[in-house]
């Protein structure tokens, strides 16, 4: 079910929390809406949320009419704010000049033509003027300042900046008002009048800027040249600078338009995919993205991205920590990286992660090419460079380790096992307790079964099946219950392959796995271990699962966590013989190799339990939690 809006909480209860609008922040004073709702439960928080939802939208509405209305002041402009970033590239630069020469070209033909009003008797004065305006045209184009003639003291460097920002503007590369500039505040209130254009300081540093700003100054030369050609020789003149060959055709619509930019590209494939993937899969995304913007720039064109800058991305995504957002707040990745490898002693080595992140790098650019904004994948080609080989393959192997049978049997024999203060914070604390709920069953769960952590919170009653006697998981994402409160409950699936059924092993069973079952009030098996603000319910009981971990001792960062218990079930089942045919359907995995994995429905449900009767962890003693031990301990005490 969808979390309601605006709504979280922490470890000191329910909270409202909303964005402010960058646009707004400096008018509002502040960056974000936050109130506290002290004492209120869910369904109160919930209306509370939509009233403060309504009551953030007047606001900002309030807000975005009092910034309309407040005349702009010069430090408020964008160009004029520190950071200021402005970039054309050649192509757009060629692309204004040949719509500017164009429009010269058709004033001419409105005109009459090159040689409109041009007689015998004038045509040696005209001559003159033209040839004294060619050579200013031309010395403007080529910063000869002392080849001015009529106007010696015109700054060149000036001279087509104004030509360019109205180009700019024109063709909405720029936004008038962030140059606009009144020139009598009273007057311009009463009268409305268009303001005056001024090109900021920032602007007018800008190299492409400058550089487009030379291009018209060249367009003015050519079109001053072609005047004076056309009236001293008596012909239709010619053109010499072949740029500006498409302006001559009458008929030509010359639409300049930005190209696309990284930040553009970003927004788009993420807004798709964010309707493609679950919020787990886009979550994974964003790091590429990241990078991307980090080390690219979210203003750099398409074109201009290289090869060699995604290498350097590709050799960021080996150092980046694991948890970066986490560990690292307000840091870029490149200084994360730093900062780990200086804690550390060394970088990260992460080139799992890296291979993964570089995949997505390569996606992004696809899905440019698939919307014509790019003609080629500047990360084709990169890769991710590993060391030739390892000193050590043992040091350099990854992915998750299977527990071994000691830390199987200290796990089991932590207090929560054996009797603990409470499931919360006493879980690690020896007392006279034996809760039985997610802490307790979770791990036992997926050491008997190889169910994944998000597959064993979502269980609901009704997913505890029997048919021909012979009890079973039926993993799927489809829930049953009517009774769940918004954003308390979401069922998920990692794939498609995990839908299956998987039968209960008879130590569960032993253990009372079937009488928590039947006392079970709700549904929702496991209804306390919330979501929380996570996307998944695993994330909640992930942390918790760490922090029992590290108390028994076995806890090992990416190697010894709550998904080991799933390979050590997988070995469980290869030293009980259990073919490969038969673990993938247990596991949720399947083999595209073979035909026959498309066809039908599978194992049947007999033959799945002789099979997963049969593994035993040889020398793992859990008696002490068959529910008829514990009451003879209670009474014992």
């Amino acid at each position: 079910m969808p979390k309601q809006q605006y709504l979280s909480r922490d470890n000191k209860g329910w909270k409202l929390r909303r964005r402010v609008p960058e646009k707004l922040q400096k008018v509002v004073g502040k960056t974000q809406w936050v109130e506290r709702l002290a004492g209120a439960d869910y369904r109160e928080a919930c209306e509370k949320a939509k009233t403060f939802g309504v009551r953030t939208d007047a606001e900002i509405k309030r807000f975005e009419t009092e910034l309309e209305n407040k005349p702009p002041t010069l430090s408020e402009k964008p160009a004029e704010e520190p950071g200021f970033k402005f970039e054309l590239t050649d192509h757009e630069i060629d692309q204004i000049a040949i719509a500017y020469f164009h429009e010269l070209e058709k004033t001419v033909q409105k005109q009459g033509g090159y040689r409109k009003g041009v007689t015998e008797s004038n045509r040696d004065e005209i001559v003159y003027e033209l040839a004294e305006a060619f050579e200013d045209a031309d010395a403007l184009a080529t910063g000869d300042n002392s080849r001015l003639r009529r106007y010696p003291d015109q700054n060149i460097e000036a001279a087509f900046h104004i030509t360019a920002l109205q180009q700019l503007i024109k063709f909405k590369f720029l936004d008038r008002d962030q140059f606009a500039e009144p020139t009598n505040a009273k007057r311009q209130q009463k009268t409305r009048a268009r303001k005056r254009l001024r090109v900021s300081a920032e602007l007018r540093k800008n190299p492409d800027f400058q550089r487009l700003a030379d291009r018209l100054a060249e367009a003015n030369a050519e079109m001053a040249r072609r005047k004076l050609e056309a009236v001293s020789q008596y012909r239709h003149p010619t053109l010499q600078n072949p740029l500006f060959q498409p302006a001559l055709d009458p008929t030509a619509k010359i639409k300049p338009h930005k190209e696309i930019r990284v930040g553009k590209l970003i927004d788009s494939y993420l807004a798709q995919r964010e309707q493609e993937v679950g919020k787990s899969r886009y979550d994974q995304l964003l790091t590429a993205c990241r990078a991307l913007k980090e080390e690219v720039g979210c203003n750099t064109p398409l074109a201009k991205v290289t090869r060699d800058q995604c290498q350097s991305i590709a050799d960021l995504f080996v150092t980046i920590p694991p948890y970066v957002s986490r560990h690292y707040k307000k840091m870029s990745l490149r200084k994360a990286a730093a900062a780990h490898a200086k804690k550390h002693g060394e970088p990260a080595k992460r080139f799992t992660e890296a291979s993964k992140n570089l995949a997505v790098l390569r996606e992004i650019f696809e899905f440019a090419i698939d919307k014509d904004w790019l003609a080629r994948n500047p990360a084709q080609r990169v890769k991710v460079v590993k060391p030739a080989r390892p000193s050590s393959f043992a040091e350099h192997e990854e992915g998750y380790e299977p527990f071994t049978l000691k830390e199987l049997q200290t796990i089991f024999h932590q207090p929560l096992y054996t009797g603990c203060l409470n499931d919360g914070n006493g879980v690690n604390k020896p007392g006279p307790n034996h809760p039985r709920r997610s802490r307790f069953w979770v791990p036992l769960i997926s050491a008997f079964s190889g169910l994944r952590m998000q597959e064993i919170l979502q269980l609901e009653c009704s997913d505890i099946q029997k048919t021909k006697g012979i009890y079973f998981f039926s993993i799927n994402d489809k829930p049953v219950g009517t009774d769940y409160k918004d954003g308390e409950y979401t069922k998920r699936l990692k794939t498609k392959n995990s839908l299956r059924n998987v039968p209960i092993h008879p130590e569960l069973i032993r253990i009372g796995f079937l009488d928590y079952v039947k006392a079970t009030r709700r549904e929702w098996l496991f209804p306390d271990m919330p979501c929380g603000d996570a996307p998944k319910m695993s994330d909640q009981f992930s942390k918790r699962f760490r922090t029992f971990l590290k108390a028994s001792g076995v806890y090992t960062p990416r190697r010894k966590v709550f998904h080991s218990f799933r390979n050590t079930f997988n070995d469980a089942l290869r030293h009980a013989d259990v073919s490969r045919e038969l673990r993938e359907p247990i596991m949720g995995w399947v083999d595209y190799k073979k035909m026959d994995s498309t066809y039908g429905k599978g194992y049947l449900i007999e033959r799945l339990h002789d099979e997963v009767s049969r593994t035993s962890y040889d020398g793992l003693d859990l008696s002490h939690l068959y529910p008829e031990n514990i009451k003879d301990k209670l009474k014992g005490n």
